[in-house]
């Protein structure tokens, strides 16, 4: 990222950090590590690069688990996460509609949930999943 006109961060204009975080987190979706938005939300976490803030600014808008992110439920289920969190117990419990059931059928136009307001039991996220590993159209099931 190119910094400031001294060279650090502190003289960088904000919007210039802003972008930094972005083109980390696009290295870590599309570069040689080839991340899930999840698993590249995490990294960045935990990361102790200079603007930790920033990035807590991104994971509190996005989620981390962001739009589109693919998701196996401890009850079976599998989600695609549908809207960006509302409020700070959606951020690592987002709104998500149902794909695959707890059977095992595909849904299709499933029920958008709440993972925050549902039984632990129902809504603990085991991992995220690769959607074309899985058969799911991210963005069908967004749109509904």
């Amino acid at each position: 990222a190119r910094w400031g006109q001294h060279g650090d961060r502190r003289h960088a204009h904000l919007f210039a950090r802003i972008c930094s975080v972005a083109e980390e987190a696009d290295e870590l979706l599309r570069g040689p590590a080839h991340l899930l938005p999840s698993d590249a939300m995490a990294r960045l976490e935990s990361s102790t690069r200079p603007d930790q803030e920033l990035v807590a600014a991104l994971v509190s808008t996005l989620g981390r688990y962001p739009i589109g992110s693919t998701l196996l439920l401890e009850s079976g289920e599998i989600v695609v996460v549908a809207r960006a969190p509302g409020s700070p117990e959606q951020v690592s419990l987002p709104f998500a509609r149902v794909v695959v059931d707890r059977q095992g059928n595909v849904v299709e136009g499933g029920a958008v949930l709440d993972l925050s307001t549902l039984p632990t039991e129902r809504a603990r996220i085991v991992g995220a999943l690769e959607p074309t590993r899985v058969g799911v159209d991210v963005l069908a099931a967004i749109l509904g």
